[in-house]
C-alpha cells in the first residue's frame, strides 16, 4: 500500500476543497465514517466536517491529515452551507445518497457501493 502524502496546513488550505466534499476519516475513533466539509478554521489548520450520528446533525473538527479525500461534492448541500440555511438530517441523507453513498441504519457511517470503490 502506498503511503499517502500528508497535506500541509497554513493559515489558508494550501490543497484544494470544497464546501459540500464528501471524505472518508481514516484515523481516530471515528476512522471509517463518511462526512462531507463543511468549512475551515484557519487558527486551528482544522477542516469543519458535517455528518449525521443517530439521526442528528454532527459537526465535527477533523485534522485535514486525517481523511481521505473524495472528488464527489453535494452541490446542494454546499449552497445551504454557504447561505446558512437550515439542514434537515433527513434530506442530507437523500442527497448524500443520491450522491451514490449510504448511511447506515442511523449511524454516523456512510458507505459507498462496492462499484465505486
Amino acid at each position: 500500500m502506498a503511503k499517502r502524502k500528508s497535506l500541509p496546513l497554513g493559515s489558508d488550505p494550501p490543497y484544494p476543497f470544497e464546501v459540500g466534499q464528501i471524505v472518508y476519516s481514516i484515523k481516530g475513533k471515528d476512522a471509517g465514517a463518511w462526512y462531507l466539509v463543511a468549512g475551515y478554521l484557519s487558527e486551528e489548520g482544522r477542516l469543519i466536517l458535517l455528518g449525521v450520528h443517530r439521526g442528528d446533525l454532527v459537526f465535527k473538527k477533523k485534522n485535514p491529515k486525517h481523511i481521505q479525500w473524495t472528488h464527489s461534492v453535494v452541490s446542494e448541500v454546499a449552497n445551504r452551507l454557504k447561505g446558512g440555511s437550515i439542514i434537515d438530517p433527513g434530506w442530507l441523507i437523500e442527497r448524500v445518497s443520491a450522491a451514490g453513498y449510504e448511511i447506515e441504519g442511523g449511524s454516523r457511517r456512510m458507505k459507498q457501493p462496492h462499484d465505486q470503490r
